[in-house]
């Protein structure tokens, strides 16, 4: 009884664990908006906050973005805001 309980709240975890990553997985493929990306270009995003760490994450792999990102000041290199 105990061992079946186990493996139940086992499964349970790995379950919110596996819908907490495809969750974050699909957040950073979806375009961020320009809202987003001035709020990122201003410095109005925590460093240290969840969202900084998704919208890098995010133009990490999305050139769409960081080209949009680019637009805001052409003459800064993307560079000069990923860098901490």
């Amino acid at each position: 009884m105990i061992g079946y309980l186990l493996i139940i709240c086992i499964i349970y975890i790995l379950y919110f664990v596996v819908n907490k990553i495809v969750r974050r997985l699909i957040q950073e493929r979806k375009h961020l908006s320009d809202e987003t990306l001035n709020a990122f270009y201003k410095g109005k995003i925590k460093r240290d906050g969840e969202e900084y760490g998704s919208i890098i994450a995010h133009l990490g792999s999305c050139e769409n973005c960081q080209n949009r990102l680019h637009q805001f000041d052409p003459n800064n290199l993307i560079e000069d805001h990923l860098i901490e």
